[in-house]
């Protein structure tokens, strides 16, 4: 009787591991595609990504609104088919009021053997204001998947806060 519970609770084990160990694998398919580190392969001509924050998140216990970032509202990251071998690359950090410096990071990456490799970054920064948005065209490979991974922050009286927003991928023809 308990060398039964004991391979119950060792089969149980092991099934839990396998069902976390999958969870946790970046790859995924279904019909529609293919996923890979949180970015589906798709045929879109373009690929918008937002994240945007609430400014006040409710406590449970008290409801009293709580600040979720003090500063930084979000980020929008976007790639388009530009057409001739060439992608737009558009990102924009935005803040709830002007802050010492505000700063957009754009990586450029191709999805190749199950992984996104790295392509190029372009950084930007702007002081003293609420926003930066910035874009530009650049010369690919045709016919791999591009996405951009974004890295949004700002900084306000040494108060530094940020986010990463990144798009899905797009098939360059």
């Amino acid at each position: 009787m308990r060398e039964q519970k004991w391979r119950k609770l060792l089969l149980g084990m092991i099934v839990s591991a396998l069902l976390i160990a999958n969870m946790t694998m970046p790859v995924f398919a279904n019909e529609s595609g293919l996923c890979v580190d949180g970015s589906w392969l798709t045929e879109d001509n373009e690929a918008v990504t937002e994240e945007l924050f609430d400014f006040t998140v409710e406590v449970l216990d008290e409801n009293v609104p709580v600040p979720y970032t003090s500063y930084l509202y979000g980020g929008t990251a976007r790639i388009t088919d530009a057409g001739s071998g060439k992608v737009n690359l558009y990102a924009n950090t935005k803040a709830a009021t002007t802050c010492d410096t505000v700063k957009v990071d754009i990586y450029l990456q191709y999805y190749s053997n199950g992984a996104w490799v790295y392509v190029n970054n372009f950084n930007y920064t702007l002081k003293n204001t609420d926003h930066i948005a910035v874009s530009r065209t650049v010369s690919v490979t045709k016919g791999r998947y591009y996405r951009i991974k974004c890295y949004h922050a700002i900084t306000k009286n040494g108060v530094k806060e940020n986010c990463t927003s990144v798009t899905n991928g797009i098939k360059i023809n």
